[in-house]
Order: C-alpha cells, then structure tokens, then sequence
C-alpha cells in the first residue's frame, strides 16, 4: 500500500475526525499535509511517506522559513511551529498505526527562534498625571473602565512588578 497524497489525507482526516477534532483544524490539517506532499513531489521527487526522512524535514522547515511571498516572509515563527507540530502528529499517528516502520521525527531536534516582543508602556509619571486628572465617583467609573487607554494604564501599573525591565525611565513588559 503507497501512502501517497490523496490516501494519506483520508486516512489522516477519519484519525482526527474519530479525535473529535473540529472542523477547522481538521481542514488546517490537511491543508499543512497537503503543502507538504507539493513540497515532496516538486522538491524531492517523492510520493510516498514512507520515504521520508528526518532531513527532508529540516530542509522543508527550512524552505518555508526562508520563503518569501513579496517583499514580507510567509509563514511567522509560530506557524511554521504549528506546521511541523502538524507533520509530527501525522508521523506518530503514521507509526503508531504501524503503516510506516521508522518515523522519521524520531531523534530529530528541530528549533524555531522566535522573538520576545518587548512592549512599551506609559512613562509612571504619565499614567499618574493621568489618572489624577480623572474625576473620581461612581457613575463614571463604569463608562472609565471601557476606555483602552485606561484599561492599558491600569495593566501597566499593575505589571510593574512582575516581569518588568528598566530602560531609559520606561516600562517594558515582556509578552
């Protein structure tokens, strides 16, 4: 039995649909399985998953990082940490199912950089000036709260104690 494209997704789809998977991540799914039997055919010249290999993996990880869809990259850190979290769920299923006899993410360390965003807030002395501006009784308090800008004030006080880095009289939150 040739596990090609078409008899992959079917088997594939029935596993995560017998997982009471929703239908959109089962459609996501499939669309990352099916990108990657293009990625074998047109690359590698392969049609069959059970000639993959722990490398054809870090070169396709390393295609869709690096490729390029006008002036701005494809797939974000993230997505490409969902593809490949994808492929090893299909791979597990795969041998687990025993219709491949080695799967090919065993032993395969594969890292994805991403980049802790560093967020600035406020200056203190800004959010203090402006809350002290604000009149204070109950009746606007309500209509205050659904205001972002306050709402992103209090946040800031309120995480500047936990997990807060000091730069040039600055709040920075890691998120």
């Amino acid at each position: 039995m040739k596990l090609d494209s078409s008899h992959t997704q079917y088997l594939f789809k029935k596993y995560l649909e017998s997982r009471n998977y929703s239908g959109i991540t089962v459609t996501k799914y499939l669309r990352i399985v099916r990108d990657f039997f293009y990625y074998l055919e047109d690359e590698t010249l392969k049609e069959d998953l059970r000639e993959v290999t722990g490398a054809d993996i870090l070169i396709y990880q390393e295609k869709i990082a690096s490729e390029r869809k006008g002036e701005a990259k494809r797939y974000a850190p993230t997505s490409i940490k969902g593809i490949i979290f994808t492929l090893r769920h299909l791979f597990r299923y795969l041998y687990r199912g025993e219709l491949i006899l080695a799967n090919p993410f065993d032993r395969l360390m594969i890292r994805i950089n991403t980049v802790n965003k560093i967020r600035p807030c406020i200056d203190e002395e800004e959010i203090a000036t402006f809350l002290d501006s604000i009149e204070r009784s109950e009746e606007h308090t309500s209509e205050l709260q659904s205001h972002s800008f306050i709402s992103y004030a209090v946040f800031c006080l309120k995480k500047k104690r936990k997990q807060t880095k000091k730069k040039k009289n600055y709040l920075y939150i890691n998120t």
